[in-house]
């Protein structure tokens, strides 16, 4: 069983387990001696062949495409921020020797440090297996040649395994994830021992003053990666170990076996780890790490200028130096980098004296918080439940672990809410605790990717809300001081608006009515938008007389007008059923008797329960109506009959006798005499009329028929009698 083999066991192991759990892995140890041979520099992607420039090929087969003259072409052109100088390609051209960047290096660092004063270790804490925190640095000098550097670099690749480049053996999704590192320094005089970090965290080396020197920034976390070389006999022979930082380690040996000392695990470790520059298409075994050296003189393609001025950018044997690992193998592969810092040491020792080191930002392998309201950007009625999802994405890796929170850990997202009437708060701090969530990171936990919801909120005033969500880190990520936030008003901001109503009233009877007659008025309530639920709410209805009206008489504004029913009592709306699209509700007010002639109006005050809906009122014009009267009268016509009657003789004679003229209510002359008129003769004329001009006591008032009688009696035996009937009909109608 080899050391290397070991190594990689041991970092399976989880923290808590006991000796029974490594004596139990011990028994497995049959299923890795199947892995097949590996080969971290025949990938066919990076040349650790001992030289620097692409065009110097000596890798063996499969031909590999990129060196670190490529790595400089493309960490250059980053921004400053990043860790680059900014240049353009023409700048970076000329700066790195060579106009083509990589094959899909996922990140690059490439860092000059031309000042062999500046950037050395100080302090008896700047130990390996120190927290950051008690590291301290200077720009004194001092230092040896051998362990001046003047150039630093690093690059990432991730590529679809293959029998040179296998993946994580557990995980058959993984791919296969490749760290390169390398330096150059000022001589080769004497053997060298170098490390290189490759931190998670953010480092940098603006702390604040310390003793004699300067603090670094930032911390460590769980698997972090350290990588120590030594090359003797000019580089023939290599030992390298790799290591990660584990917490969980409080001595050598202690806990576990794999504790090299304190807070650094075992992962592997080989004193055969050079990589072959002249290998067959048959990798070397165990060859899941190497490094090797410039085994003669090689040309920099960039300005390198060592101790003896070897011209021509010229690097004796061992003044450059590169290394690869495979960390699928190591079960990393979905581990993001941040930093990487390239240190020179006394020895390989874990307490060894630190001495130079550059410090370089590989990429941005850092979690991002994004927040997302179930509600953004939309309008909301009061009391709505609003929910904001936070993710957090960890990006730099391809199969970074997902981030982790809980209530229970201590670590859960936490959730605020700010509010302001009138526009979008920022929400940059402060704001209301709404409370916590746990992340989940679902059924694909290297994904690096992880969400909390928040509780719900649910708002009733109006106005403006937004959200913000902090999360303090995990034990990959972080801690972060202060916490990650997900400040982003465009995903996790909403408005909450009542919805606002109308009330349209129609009067039944809606035109004209009789003086006297019974009214009532019925209303509908419209909402204006959907959403909001069905209406509920009341309404108060008010009825304006002719002197209530306004001077038009067109409107009944409040405060005029007489609440109907009397005692004011508001009526409640019903919904209309089937529902409609807004929502609608409808209500009657109480008859009213209307009693006065004129124009009438009604007002409809319409009060929402709860605050979903605006109130509304109606008294428009469309609420009038007119009262009128009808003018009567009656015809009474009275009827007096009247009659004139006349006697003759024929022939001349004179008229001796009595003439009388009777009116009988009958039409036949008969029964008693109502009027009676009566002439006396006396043989001085032949002839005589009687006229009932003077009647005045018999009217006739309604559809009659009357009669009159003329008698002459006479007196004179030669002349005759005479006697005469008539009779008169009269149609009233009035």
């Amino acid at each position: 069983m080899s050391s290397s083999s070991v190594g990689r066991l041991f970092g399976r192991i989880p923290k808590h387990r006991s000796f029974l759990a490594i004596f139990a892995a011990f028994m497995v140890l049959a299923v890795y001696a199947a892995i097949p041979a590996l080969a971290v520099h025949d990938t066919g992607r990076f040349q650790l062949d001992g030289d620097a420039a692409t065009g110097t090929n000596t890798a063996g087969t499969p031909a590999a495409t990129d060196d670190w003259d490529k790595v400089c072409y493309q960490a250059v052109q980053k921004p400053v921020a990043e860790g680059g100088e900014g240049l353009n390609a023409s700048q970076a051209a000329t700066r790195c020797g060579i106009g083509s960047a990589t094959t899909g290096a996922t990140e690059t660092a490439w860092t000059a440090e031309l000042n062999r004063s500046a950037s050395i270790f100080t302090g008896g804490g700047s130990k390996d297996p120190q927290a950051i925190n008690q590291w301290a640095w200077k720009d004194a000098g001092g230092l040896p040649d051998k362990d001046n550097l003047e150039h630093a670099y690093a690059a990432r690749y991730s590529l679809n395994p293959s029998a040179h480049c296998p993946n994580d053996p557990n995980v058959a999704t993984s791919k296969c994830d490749l760290l390169f590192a390398g330096l150059d320094r000022f001589d080769n005089s004497g053997d060298a021992q170098n490390g290189v970090w490759f931190f998670q965290n953010k480092i940098t080396t603006a702390g604040a003053k310390s003793g004699g020197g300067t603090g670094f920034t930032g911390s460590h976390l769980t698997n972090d990666i350290l990588i120590v070389s030594d090359f003797s006999n000019g580089g023939g022979t290599s030992t390298i170990t790799v290591y990660t930082w584990d917490p969980t380690c409080t001595a050598t040996n202690k806990p576990f076996a794999y504790c090299a000392d304190a807070n650094l695990h075992t992962q592997e470790s080989s004193d055969a780890a050079t990589c072959n520059a002249q290998d067959t298409p048959t990798p070397v075994a165990g060859d899941a790490f190497c490094g090797i050296v410039n085994p003669s003189t090689i040309t920099m393609p960039w300005s390198f200028t060592d101790k003896r001025s070897t011209p021509a950018n010229g690097a004796l044997n061992g003044e450059f130096y590169e290394e690869g690992i495979n960390l699928s193998l190591l079960h990393l592969g979905g581990t993001c980098f941040s930093s990487v810092l390239s240190e020179t040491r006394s020895s390989t020792s874990t307490t060894a004296t630190l001495k130079d080191f550059i410090l370089g930002q590989l990429g941005h392998c850092a979690p991002v918080l994004t927040t997302q309201a179930s509600e953004s950007g939309n309008t909301v009625t009061p009391g709505t439940t609003v929910t904001d999802t936070a993710t957090i994405t960890v990006s730099g890796a391809t199969n970074p672990a997902d981030p982790t929170g809980t209530a229970a850990n201590g670590n859960p997202v936490t959730f605020y809410t700010c509010f302001d009437a009138s526009a979008t708060p920022a929400c940059t701090s402060g704001g209301t605790l709404l409370g916590t969530g746990n992340l989940n990171g679902g059924a694909v936990t290297n994904d690096g990717i992880a969400t909390a919801v928040s509780p719900g909120f649910s708002p009733t005033a109006n106005g403006f809300y937004c959200f913000r969500a902090t999360w303090p880190g995990d034990s990959n990520y972080g801690p972060f001081n202060p916490p990650l936030t997900g400040i982003n008003n465009a995903n996790e901001c909403f408005q909450v608006l009542q919805i606002g109503t109308t009330t349209q009233t129609t009067p039944k009877p809606s035109t004209s009515v009789l003086f006297g007659s019974s009214v009532f008025d019925h209303a509908l309530v419209t909402a204006a938008a959907s959403g909001g639920g069905p209406i509920s709410g009341s309404i108060k209805f008010f009825l304006c007389d002719p002197d209530q009206t306004t001077s038009s008489g067109t409107r009944c504004e409040s405060p005029a007008g007489s609440p109907v029913p009397a005692a004011g009592t508001p009526v409640p709306v019903t919904a209309v059923s089937p529902a409609t699209d807004p929502p609608t509700a409808t209500a009657d007010s109480a008859t009213a008797t209307v009693s006065k002639t004129g124009t009438w109006c009604w007002r409809a005050e319409f009060t929402p329960t709860g605050n979903v809906y605006t109130g509304s009122t109606d008294d428009t014009t469309g609420e009038c109506f007119t009262v009128t009267d009808t003018s009567g009268g009656s015809s009474a016509q009275t009827w007096r009959p009247q009659d004139s009657a006349t006697v003759s003789s024929t022939n001349g004679a004179p008229l001796n006798g009595t003439f009388v003229l009777t009116l009988h209510n009958s039409i036949d002359c008969s029964g008693a005499a109502v009027q009676t008129y009566t002439d006396t003769l006396t043989g001085t004329s032949s002839t005589d009329t009687i006229t009932s001009n003077n009647q005045t006591s018999f009217d006739v008032t309604t559809t009659k028929s009357v009669s009159w009688d003329a008698v002459f009696t006479s007196s004179d035996p030669n002349v005759a009698n005479y006697e005469h009937c008539e009779v008169t009909s009269l149609t009233i109608t009035n």
